[in-house]
């Protein structure tokens, strides 16, 4: 339940950038490499992904990149498990303006919805985080938002 939803058919599922169903792009470190040529709506994914995190663009070699149209006319695709967009944008702004890891980002927000929550209990049992732990570092930001 890594995956982030951050606009329509745009979703973040670790370093990998996912524009419909195909991984378009992938952070490496202060990079977002792309990996091909792709529609003008994909193409708008990739920058908005680079502005969102602050990453340097590097583009796919022009004559040797592959071509990706298999969603040319639109369509709305989903990542299943992945979190709403709403919670998805909060959590990647969290990560790159407090420069959290996932786990902490997820521990500092302050409501989530009913169906997140649930993505979210399941991806900390599946990952070994005891809930009571969790908790804990859940109180602790929430004191430390009552300071800031």
């Amino acid at each position: 339940m890594n995956v982030l939803k951050l606009k329509n058919n745009l979703f973040r599922d670790g370093n990998d950038i996912i524009s419909y169903e195909t991984v378009v792009a992938r952070i490496e470190g202060s990079d977002l490499i792309e990996l091909g040529k792709f529609t003008k709506t994909t193409a708008k994914h990739i920058h908005y992904v680079a502005a969102l995190y602050n990453l340097n663009l590097i583009r796919a070699d022009k004559d040797n990149r592959p071509y990706f149209c298999e969603f040319e006319y639109g369509v709305k695709c989903t990542a299943p498990g992945s979190l709403s967009k709403e919670t998805s944008t909060v959590l990647s702004t969290l990560m790159q303006n407090q420069d959290l890891t996932y786990i902490q980002a997820l521990a500092s927000l302050d409501k989530v919805p009913a169906r997140d929550q649930k993505l979210i209990n399941q991806y900390l049992a599946d990952n070994g985080v005891p809930m009571e732990n969790f908790e804990k570092l859940k109180k602790w930001y929430a004191r430390k938002s009552l300071v800031a």
